[in-house]
């Protein structure tokens, strides 16, 4: 009796490890053209809301401020702030919101403490940051970023 050998063919070979390499270059496509969709989008979420991130902090810091505080627009030093007088524990406080050196800012103070706009904590980017009482009850505030991308909020203050 005689006993077979299989002949090795080089396409038993070549076959598994051409397969491999296509399913890697595959693979590889989809996760660069994945990795390209993701810069674009962050990069558009980043460019598109700078501008609303600004006015919606601003909205929500008044909502949160109560209704005892008392909302008002003045000149600091030829600076436009959004000032948020209230009392906690027997003393009035002040948190300015403003626009310096291209970044809306928040300082928080004592009413007695003037307003130093170096000292304010940057909330965001900025080329133009502007409000306005409208009455007694609203409050415009607008906010442009680098791209001139404006967003506009009217706040009603003091109305819950």
């Amino acid at each position: 009796m005689k006993i077979r050998s299989e002949k090795s063919h080089s396409s038993d070979f070549l076959f598994p490890l051409i397969l491999f390499f296509v399913f890697a270059i595959l693979a590889l496509f989809v996760i660069l053209m994945s990795a390209n969709v993701y810069a674009k989008i962050t990069d558009e979420s980043a460019l598109s809301s700078s501008s609303s991130i600004a006015v919606s902090y601003v909205s929500q810091k008044i909502k949160n401020c109560g209704s005892e505080a008392k909302v008002s627009v003045r000149d600091e030093d030829g600076i436009s702030c959004v000032v948020i007088e209230q009392q906690i524990s027997g003393q009035n406080f002040c948190t300015y919101i403003y626009e310096h050196e291209g970044y809306v800012k928040e300082l928080f103070a004592h009413e007695a403490v003037a307003l130093i706009p170096a000292a304010g904590q940057k909330i965001v980017e900025s080329s133009g940051f502007y409000a306005e009482l409208l009455s007694d009850k609203l409050l415009k505030i607008s906010c442009s970023d680098g791209d001139e991308d404006l967003s506009e909020l009217v706040v009603a203050v003091n109305a819950w």
